[in-house]
């Protein structure tokens, strides 16, 4: 396992030691992750959990995404780090309720804003003459959605 030491000045000055994640107190990209400028004003830019798991595994195999088992973007802890594939990758954050994927399907989905009861109900009150609108209404949904839901383009397991 490395010690901070071992991570360059410019990175650990801007690391917050916690009683378990390593945060990231740098500039910090859209996606949520810690960056930083590698090689002066005209270096690349790198994500810090990179870097860092390069310390930690050496150079990492292409392909292979460096994952968080603390869930924590701007965490740059080594111990919470492991290397897994695309798919590998997707599903831890699937699992955490951070991405869906299309293995989730449904009310299973974490994003999902309607349950099966809901779209059982939205196919009763559009087959007995409600509108598209007040549906969506009901619900909280755009009318796009009970559109799709009604033609089965969405929730065709229901």
């Amino acid at each position: 396992m490395i010690t901070l030491e071992q991570i360059p000045e410019q990175v650990r000055n801007r690391i917050e030691i916690t009683d378990s994640c390593w945060l990231w107190r740098g500039t910090v990209a859209k996606n949520g992750y810690g960056v930083v400028k590698i090689g002066g004003r005209k270096g690349k830019l790198e994500y810090v959990h990179r870097l860092v798991a390069r310390i930690q595994f050496g150079n990492l195999p292409k392909g292979l995404f460096v994952c968080h088992i603390c869930d924590n973007p701007i965490c740059c802890n080594p111990e919470h780090f492991f290397l897994g594939l695309p798919f590998e990758n997707a599903v831890d954050a699937a699992s955490k309720g951070r991405m869906k994927g299309p293995h989730l399907k449904g009310e299973m989905n974490p994003s999902a804003k309607l349950d099966t009861r809901d779209v059982i109900q939205i196919r009763e009150l559009h087959d007995s003459g409600c509108g598209l609108s007040d549906i969506a209404m009901r619900f909280g949904v755009n009318k796009c959605t009970v559109w799709n839901i009604v033609r089965g383009k969405t929730w065709k397991h229901v």
